[in-house]
């Protein structure tokens, strides 16, 4: 029984999948869309298909890091394949997403951020990952512009020692993209549940004078449950 639950929720995540791959191609249900399918799913392990996670669909609903060209457009980050976003702002670009299910929280348990491997000048190399249960302001988090996983340590350590709560406005993860790969899958310390992440891309490449930030994909993975149900916790 357990097993044909779970095979049935694949089935639906897989339809949710394809759905939003068509309509992010912006066409009628093709072999491309089936394709976008298929990346997601390759992103989950057999793991991860044991404890009911699953790749989370998100849409993006604000950035301020502007689009270089409508080539190289912030929905470009929702899709698993080699298309990039190009920003015009040179750090801390804001992208905000929320989940595309609305009657249910999500509870993000990892993150994973992919740089263009070559033909971009600015790969993302490092970030930070907030969730809100209600829509927040990008101004929200000005506090870690130009945060580094050193002070983005520091400054948690020292709540977590004066007995102070951490609060949303608190980072869920910090990533840093892997040199050789290209890429990072970042678990979060302790899951958070909500309803928005917010990703900041801090900075790009491996010196100081890069003109922007160019990011490949970035994909959510977790699970769901109906709202008012016990929740991940804040730690």
């Amino acid at each position: 029984m357990e097993h044909q639950r779970l095979l049935n929720g694949l089935r639906l995540f897989r339809t949710l999948r394809m759905e939003q791959a068509r309509l992010l191609a912006g066409g009628p249900d093709t072999a491309a869309a089936q394709g976008d399918a298929d990346a997601m799913d390759s992103l989950l392990s057999e793991t991860d298909h044991y404890l009911g996670l699953r790749m989370l669909p998100f849409s993006i609903v604000a950035t301020d890091g502007g689009e270089f060209s409508p080539q190289y457009k912030c929905a470009n980050l929702l899709r698993p394949d080699r298309l990039v976003y190009c920003s015009t702002k040179k750090a801390n670009v804001n992208v905000l997403f929320e989940i595309c299910e609305p009657d249910d929280l999500f509870v993000l348990t990892h993150v994973i951020v992919r740089a263009p491997k070559t033909g971009f000048t600015s790969p993302i190399r490092e970030g930070v990952v907030f969730v809100f249960h209600e829509r927040p302001s990008l101004d929200d988090v000005a506090s870690y512009d130009d945060v580094d996983e050193v002070a983005y340590e520091g400054r948690l350590s020292r709540k977590r020692d004066c007995g102070q709560e951490i609060q949303e406005t608190d980072p869920a993860a910090f990533f840093v993209v892997d040199r050789k790969t290209s890429e990072v899958l970042q678990p979060l310390p302790a899951p958070r549940a909500g309803r928005f992440v917010l990703v900041k891309l801090v900075r790009a490449g491996y010196d100081k004078n890069q003109p922007n930030v160019d990011v490949e994909f970035i994909g959510f993975k977790g699970y769901t449950q109906p709202q008012g149900s016990p929740e991940g916790s804040l730690r």
